[in-house]
């Protein structure tokens, strides 16, 4: 510990006070969905976000289809490295994601 050293990343597109991160093995990649209801009257923006710690940036991602609603407002997500995926539960239904690259 006394060699660790600790570093501010890069400021997220939405605020996340749960935050759960889904790490993409494959890709080395941080997952997070985010749903905020305009009934909650929160402004922040909702859809899937994408942490590259290589270049400690952050990417909004573009599902084919639409994340599910309604759902908790953090996706809890896990990838599944041997089918290439997230899964991710929203109000007792498991939903799956594949990452897209973009071109």
């Amino acid at each position: 510990p006394h060699a660790e050293t600790v570093s501010k990343l890069a400021d997220c597109p939405t605020a996340i006070n749960e935050g759960p991160l889904a790490h993409d093995t494959l890709r080395d990649l941080f997952v997070t969905t985010v749903v905020y209801h305009k009934d909650d009257k929160i402004e922040q923006p909702s859809g899937m976000f994408c942490y590259d710690p290589k270049k400690d940036a952050w990417n909004e991602i573009k599902p084919a289809n639409a994340i599910p609603d309604p759902v908790v407002q953090w996706m809890r997500l896990c990838y599944d490295s041997t089918h290439d995926c997230f899964i991710g539960l929203g109000k007792g239904t498991f939903h799956a994601f594949r990452y897209v690259p973009p071109k």
